[in-house]
Order: C-alpha cells, then sequence, then structure tokens
C-alpha cells in the first residue's frame, strides 16, 4: 500500500461463525509472514470500539455477508473521511457486497499489498426522524418507511427537497412502504420492489415505492444533492380527494422505519424522516476492471439466453 510503509488491516469476523474467525486467523499469520499487521475483532463489537480498532488501519476486511458488511460499513462511515476502504470475504448466501471467495482470498490480498486493486468510493445517506422517534443515523443501503403488522396500506407524503430550500410535495402515496436506497443498495430491497437496478457508481438517490395503491407512483432516481422528505399521516381522516381513504376516520395504520433492514423505529402519525445523500468516505476495493456486471450474472440478477 503506497500510503502505508508498514501495512496494516483489521479483520472483522460474523459474530459467532467458526469458519470465518479460522479464516481471519489464517489471514492474519499469512499477513504477518509478508511484513504486515492485523487485527482481529467481531462484528457485532460496539460502534466505538470497531471505529478505534479501523482508525488508521490499511483497509478492512469483512469477513461474512453481505449483512455483516453493511453493518460494518454503516458503523466505519462514522469516520467520516479518515474511514479506511473495506473489503468483503463472502460467507453468506449472495456475496454481492462480498465478492471476494473464501478459497481464493490469497490472490486478492496479493493484490491488496501490491496495490493493484481500486478504492471506489461509495455513498451513504444520512437520515433524520423528526416528531415522535426523534432519532438520526447513516444507512449503507436504504431507509425504509412501510408498514406494519397490520395488511392495510400505509399513506407517506413523499416531498423532495432541493438545494436552495425549494421543495416539491409529490403528493400522498398509498402503498406498503417507501424506500430511498443508496446505488449499490439497490440491489436489496428496492431490487424486490421492482426498482430500478443502478450501478454503484452512479451518484444518485432511488426512491422505490413497495407495492403502491394502483401503480400510483413510479420508481424514480434523484440527484445526489436532492433530499427526500417521507411524512407519515396524521391521526386524522385522510384527506377526501384522495381515493381509497379510511372512511372511519382516524388512521391507525403502523408505520416503521427500517435502516439497512437491521435498525427499526416506531413512527407516530405526523413524524416525517428525512433522506440525503452522503460522501461519507466510504470506498471498496475492488479489482481494476469493472466486476460489478460480472457479479449480477454469478449473483442470478442477470438471467440471460439465445435469442
Amino acid at each position: 500500500m503506497k500510503d502505508f510503509p508498514s501495512p496494516s488491516f483489521l479483520l472483522v469476523v460474523k459474530a459467532g461463525h467458526a469458519g470465518a474467525l479460522a479464516l481471519a486467523r489464517i489471514m492474519r499469520s499469512w499477513l504477518e509472514t509478508r511484513r504486515a499487521s492485523a487485527a482481529i475483532l467481531a462484528a457485532d463489537a460496539p460502534a466505538e470500539t470497531l471505529r478505534a480498532a479501523a482508525a488508521g488501519r490499511s483497509a478492512v476486511i469483512v469477513l461474512g455477508g453481505d449483512g455483516t458488511v453493511v453493518g460494518v460499513c454503516r458503523r466505519l462511515a462514522g469516520l467520516g473521511s479518515a474511514a479506511p476502504p473495506y473489503m468483503g470475504v463472502n460467507f453468506g448466501q449472495v456475496g454481492f457486497l462480498a465478492e471476494v471467495p473464501p478459497d481464493g482470498w490469497e490472490a486478492w490480498l496479493e493484490r491488496l499489498l501490491a496495490g493493484t486493486l481500486c478504492a471506489r468510493p461509495r455513498l451513504c445517506l444520512a437520515w433524520e426522524a423528526r416528531g415522535h422517534a426523534g432519532v438520526n443515523g447513516l444507512a449503507v443501503n436504504d431507509v425504509v418507511v412501510g408498514r406494519g403488522s397490520l395488511a392495510r396500506v400505509l399513506p407517506v407524503r413523499v416531498v423532495v427537497e432541493d438545494p436552495d430550500g425549494e421543495e416539491h410535495d409529490l403528493g400522498w402515496v398509498r402503498s406498503d412502504g417507501m424506500v430511498i436506497s443508496t446505488p449499490q443498495g439497490t440491489s436489496a430491497y428496492a431490487l424486490s420492489a421492482h426498482g430500478a437496478l443502478l450501478h454503484p457508481d452512479v451518484r444518485g438517490l432511488a426512491v422505490t415505492p413497495v407495492s403502491p395503491f394502483f401503480k400510483s407512483f413510479p420508481a424514480m432516481v434523484l440527484p445526489p444533492d436532492r433530499g427526500v422528505r417521507l411524512e407519515t399521516a396524521p391521526r386524522a381522516p385522510f384527506p377526501a380527494e384522495n381515493a381509497g381513504r379510511d372512511e372511519e376516520g382516524p388512521l391507525a395504520v403502523d408505520a416503521f422505519l427500517t435502516v439497512d433492514g437491521q435498525e427499526g423505529f416506531a413512527l407516530a402519525p405526523g413524524d416525517a424522516v428525512t433522506v440525503r445523500c452522503l460522501d461519507a468516505g466510504l470506498s471498496q476495493m475492488t479489482l481494476p476492471h469493472d466486476s460489478y456486471f460480472g457479479r449480477l450474472g454469478e449473483r442470478g440478477f442477470l438471467r440471460t439466453g439465445a435469442c
């Protein structure tokens, strides 16, 4: 690594995964024989511990599935521009973000030490819930405002905020939820909701409705300097001009905020969640040639055949 005379790595292991821990120990020994140092940390370590252990490292190598990579990166993003690049070794089912195969890691680490991998920047999301929830944080894949346990559509007002402060009220959307995604996050929940699949090098914000009422709202992609505000309905009759309003008066549809599919917060009527793109300094170590489309095919995202 050009910027580090003595390379130093943090190996973050999926909690409770014996195979990942065993490989991490082998990796550490392998690196030490090549005059590089390495420390091992469990992925469920507190955020402060993870960030302290990662600070100043040449790279963070995550041994786990995509969920483990997302959880680690969300906490790494708290380091801002000081966040080291990350690389994932796949011990999960899909392995879209953790693209290094467990049986081919040596070649990847050789490239990492030689400085021939590319650090590609990855956007994050900064979100804030105002009202009853009163929480904020970061997301790597997506932020979702969705319905709770009742099988009823959830009314959510969607407002796009321009950088100059102008707002564009897109109205009430009745659906199972709204998904706001980073480009790399579109391969997760947004894709299942029939949203667009964005190349991770794209700079933008994906907005995807989940089963919208009568297909009333299209999936869309916004520039990275726009924000999106999702407002839950007040506890009052739904506006009469909207078809399908609640005829009984007060709305009683539970709303939940979900972050990266890993953190959840209950929302109250009248709460608002604002989501913006954030360049948090995260970067993913990948091959110099674009392996994105190859990974799509290998992971079953593309199904092609002869004409």
